[in-house]
């Protein structure tokens, strides 16, 4: 996952040659809990998130797919 920080509103999700993304559906959720933003659809190794305006903060990205789910922070400034 980068930028991380992030400083912009696009944040790009990177997996290996051999995953594939797939059917997935992406999650930020804020320091509250709270989802801020979601996103689903089909990628393969490589996923740009175009996200809303966000306050500076940390965040935790939460994407799931026929895989399993994949969670890490991410700092936006």
């Amino acid at each position: 996952v980068y930028p991380n920080p992030l400083l912009g509103n696009i944040l790009t999700l990177q997996l290996d040659e051999q995953t594939s993304i797939g059917d997935f559906q992406l999650r930020l959720i804020d320091a509250r809990g709270t989802i801020v933003a979601q996103k689903v659809g089909v990628a393969n190794q490589q996923l740009e998130w175009q996200m809303p305006e966000l306050a500076q903060g940390i965040y935790i990205v939460q994407l799931q797919n026929h895989q399993g789910s994949f969670q890490t922070r991410v700092i936006k400034r």
